[in-house]
């Protein structure tokens, strides 16, 4: 039975790349030098569909999504190990409340223990964390260093110490804020039998409300959660690992911070590991913690400056090899996977459908699709956005915002061409500015 799903994977796959590459050529022997521009076209309406679909169902099928997302099952009693490890540079400002939110924790505290690995910090962060009570590593290097890097210190001393072995590692960021039945809820999804060995928790922004960009941000990781994710656990399908609040088996967590040449994304070289491995992720929407967004267009800018170079350095890494392992393999994941990392920002796709469809009103011969139809993805695409919106309880003056986010579309247009250019992120650097005197 295996090996039939498999092949039926495989001639899916397979079938699918066959008729693209086909389509392809028909285009540029038909329509030469034009040919190319209905390409790259229809590959915005592939990458519109690939978020798009999945939004659909969600409108179809809300109702089920709501009882996946709010129905809480609780173990009792708890079973399950936990560590949760906060890497964390100059952090003061934030740990304070995250350490506060994990002791409230409604779970047995003999079972769960907080790690912060203070790496490199000039400020109170270690003292802060001794002062809670938690085990606190600290780590001093002469040259920068990253989150990987820090990931990866506080491995190696925890498999010294034995702790890894029965336990469940959750990787947490300083700032943000656990609910209070948050390992109540992992507990029960790494109990039940045939429990993933990676989960990802479900993640909201803190502060909402704070400013434009913090809405947008906000809506736009309801969307992530509700819909990207929503719709592959809807599916039972295999998720996606998002690094804040994403939980695996001890000795799992061991080998992804030993990966080598890791960039500055590392919870996507975490993802291509894993499915490559077969080894699935699960999503936990019940298991839910809040973070700091940042606030203003700059620090929005210098974030996504590194989102954007990690997410084409590990496209062009692990995507096209994936996609032929998942035609050889019959794996629907690693297709899924390769996808998504092939797939451009929501950001670009609306300004290429934006633009196709002004360049169809006057030049309907440079476009295979009328201008109706770049308008009504368009229309599509910014429902979409507004729903992020509802998600996250703006009220009905706030929908405004969207047209705000005119300037992060360029934000994270101006990251891509800077990307593509050579002109990436080449090391880590904190997005918050320090407190440290």
């Amino acid at each position: 039975m295996q090996f039939i799903k498999r092949l039926a994977s495989s001639l899916i796959v397979f079938s699918g790349c066959l008729a693209l590459i086909c389509l392809a050529g028909y285009a540029i022997v038909t329509y030469h030098l034009l040919g190319l521009v209905y390409i790259f076209q229809g590959s915005i309406v592939l990458s519109a569909g690939y978020i798009l679909i999945p939004y659909l169902l969600f409108v179809t099928f809300f109702r089920s999504y709501k009882k996946i997302f709010k129905t809480l099952f609780i173990n009792t009693p708890p079973v399950t190990i936990f560590i949760l490890v906060i890497p964390a540079h100059n952090e003061e400002r934030v740990i304070k409340k995250l350490l506060q939110s994990i002791a409230e924790q409604e779970y047995s505290s003999d079972l769960f223990k907080t790690v912060v690995i203070a790496d490199n910090c000039t400020d109170n962060t270690e003292a802060i964390a001794n002062e809670a009570g938690v085990i606190c590593f600290s780590r001093h290097t002469d040259g920068p260093s990253d989150k990987s890097q820090a990931l990866y210190y506080g491995a190696q001393l925890m498999l010294q110490k034995g702790w890894l072995e029965d336990a469940v590692v959750c990787v947490l960021d300083a700032d943000c804020t656990l609910d209070t039945k948050y390992l109540m809820a992992l507990d029960y999804a790494f109990s039940l039998p045939g429990a993933a060995p990676v989960i990802q928790s479900f993640r909201y922004v803190k502060n909402v409300f704070k400013s434009n960009v913090t809405m947008l941000d906000a809506a736009a990781e309801a969307l992530r959660q509700w819909v990207k994710s929503g719709t592959r656990k809807f599916l039972g399908l295999d998720n996606f690992v998002y690094g804040l609040g994403c939980a695996m088996r001890g000795n799992l967590f061991l080998q992804l911070t030993s990966m080598p040449n890791l960039t500055l994304t590392e919870d996507r070289d975490w993802k291509a590991y894993l499915v490559n491995h077969g080894l699935e992720v699960n999503h936990c929407p019940t298991a839910r913690l809040g973070y700091e967004a940042v606030d203003t267009k700059k620090a929005f800018q210098k974030q996504r400056d590194r989102w954007i170079t990690g997410r084409i350095n590990t496209s062009r890494k692990y995507s096209f090899k994936m996609l032929l392992d998942s035609i050889l393999k019959g794996s629907l994941s690693q297709c899924d996977c390769a996808l998504d990392m092939m797939h451009p920002p929501r950001s670009v796709i609306t300004f290429f459908v934006l633009l196709f469809g002004i360049v169809a009103l006057f030049f309907p011969v440079t476009s295979f699709l009328p201008a109706w139809a770049w308008f009504a993805i368009l229309l599509v695409i910014v429902t979409y956005a507004m729903t992020g919106l509802w998600l996250i309880n703006a009220r009905l003056k706030q929908y405004i915002v969207i047209l705000s986010g005119a300037n992060m579309i360029g934000s994270v247009l101006l990251s891509t061409v800077k990307t593509l250019l050579g002109r990436n992120v080449k090391t880590w650097d904190a997005t918050r500015k320090s407190t440290a005197k």
